[in-house]
């Protein structure tokens, strides 16, 4: 018997076609990832949660036009042109689904979006520091923002809640006198914005003073000649002095404070000499009455 070559490689190509033409036919199902958009949200409305970025669609078809779909990208345009204020439940539609004619789509997940949404709101709202530790002793702090003050924008829910923004201030050397500058991001509520977002913070450290009121009697220094005499008018001047609090309860007693006039080279007669007055460390000197005396030279 004579193979018929012929007849044989048209046979095969048949069954080729034949078995390309069931398996293509083939039904089978696969999951496809569907890129989330939205668009239409309405001006001066924002959604605080519920967004998700791509639902994952379920679907049959046959395995020739499977295979086309797995190597592709897909994208789905949610309108929230009508969104209100509040809880929104969104259908996920199979018939906006970007597919051909010839797939089934068996199953979507999620297939409802729930958005919360809320009205946009701003406020104009201070800053306060929140120090870590409080200087020891006489010691003071202050702490200074520049601006002082900023405009926060964002949920209504949020924004309405929101009396300051509070920034925390950490003292790394809580003893130390001086001023120290720096700048710092301001902290937020997620979905909440700031202009500006930074504040520039002064923290200054200083001595704690107290201002108080002492009488001392004036120490007439000189004249160098020991046969003159000076005599003062008034003899007691009042001070009023800053003191650290520590030792303002005792000013009155504190022999630290005292009050002088000087000569240098006068002679005999009346002069006007300004008062002067020595400190104790710490202390810093307000004002003197009478800032200025009369003083006498009378030979002996």
């Amino acid at each position: 018997m004579k193979l018929r070559w012929k007849e044989f490689t048209v046979a095969l190509l048949m069954a080729i076609v034949l078995w390309y033409g069931v398996s293509g036919s083939e039904k089978l199902e696969s999951h496809l990832e569907v890129r989330m958009d939205y668009r239409g949200l309405p001006q001066g409305m924002v959604v605080r949660s519920g967004l998700v970025s791509k639902v994952c669609v379920r679907v049959r078809a046959p395995v020739g036009m499977l295979r086309t779909l797995t190597n592709r990208e897909y994208a789905f345009d949610l309108d929230l042109s009508h969104v209100h204020k509040g809880q929104n439940i969104l259908p996920v539609s199979m018939a906006h689904l970007p597919f051909r004619v010839g797939v089934e789509v068996i199953e979507i997940s999620p297939s409802r979006i729930f958005l919360d949404v809320d009205t946009i709101s701003s406020r104009i709202l201070p800053l306060e520091a929140q120090v870590n530790t409080a200087p020891p002793g006489d010691l003071a702090l202050r702490v200074a923002f520049n601006p002082p003050e900023v405009r926060v924008s964002g949920p209504s829910s949020l924004v309405d809640e929101m009396t300051m923004i509070e920034v925390q201030i950490v003292l790394e050397k809580p003893d130390q006198i001086g001023d120290i500058t720096f700048t710092r991001m301001l902290p937020l509520p997620h979905g909440i914005d700031a202009s500006p977002p930074e504040a520039k913070v002064t923290v200054s450290i200083d001595i704690n003073r107290t201002p108080v009121k002492v009488t001392r009697n004036v120490q007439v220094t000189g004249p160098p000649d020991k046969s003159i005499q000076p005599v003062s008018q008034p003899e007691r001047v009042s001070i009023e002095v800053a003191m650290p609090e520590s030792l303002a309860a005792r000013a009155a007693s504190n022999k630290d404070i005292q009050a002088f006039a000087r000569f240098t080279d006068q002679g005999p007669g009346s002069h006007t000499l300004p008062v002067q007055v020595e400190l104790p460390a710490g202390a810093e000197l307000i004002a003197v009455d009478p800032p200025r005396i009369t003083v006498t030279l009378e030979q002996k």
